[in-house]
């Protein structure tokens, strides 16, 4: 009788456990709700006559300055032919 009252018992995760199994969904729904916010971003990379960086986690690039050593302009994606 003991036993067969262990193994119909559900066994309980630790919250934690829990927690770190459901993060990377909440990462996507609120990326995909809500998008890159871009923080991350390359070293100045010059291609022909153009300098841009590009965002390390999603791709897009933007405009860069080397005289000024800032971006410019919106940020385009990266299958956009670069000037």
């Amino acid at each position: 009788m003991q036993n067969i009252i262990s193994i119909s018992q559900p066994q309980l995760v630790p919250q934690q456990e829990v927690i770190a199994g459901l993060r990377p969904a909440l990462e996507q729904l609120l990326g995909s709700l809500f998008g890159c916010k871009h923080r991350r971003l390359s070293w100045p990379i010059t291609h022909g006559r153009g300098t841009y960086r590009v965002c390390v986690r999603c791709g897009m690039s933007r405009n860069f300055d080397p005289h000024t050593w800032k971006s410019f302009g919106p940020f385009c994606r990266p299958d956009r032919d670069r000037q």
